[in-house]
């Protein structure tokens, strides 16, 4: 019982939680770069979170572009990559929505 109340202690404690990050995508050349494009336009998801996160850091030959980046994310994500999904979690958590603030 005392085990159960110290697990009960630190449930709603974001503190205790270590931050997230979103990886960082692999180093591309831009002639790879464009191959992960070509390969992500054809609805391969592992392509689309790479050209995500190629956006989300402006690597791979492309310029940094949130918008484009969550896009792709949220292609892969919805074609079930679970590492897309981690991603766009922890975009959203960040606060990278890829949106204007007003």
């Amino acid at each position: 019982q005392e085990q159960e109340q110290e697990q009960d202690s630190h449930l709603g404690k974001f503190e205790d939680v270590p931050a997230a990050t979103t990886p960082e995508p692999l180093k591309l050349s831009k002639k790879e770069g464009a191959m992960v494009h070509a390969d992500a336009m054809e609805g391969n998801v592992t392509a689309q979170r790479q050209l995500g996160l190629c956006y989300l850091y402006g690597t791979g030959g492309f310029e940094l572009d949130l918008h484009a980046g969550m896009d792709w994310l949220k292609k892969a994500a919805d074609g079930e990559d679970a590492h897309a999904q981690f991603c766009l979690g922890d975009c959203y958590w960040q606060g990278k929505t890829g949106t204007q603030s007003n």
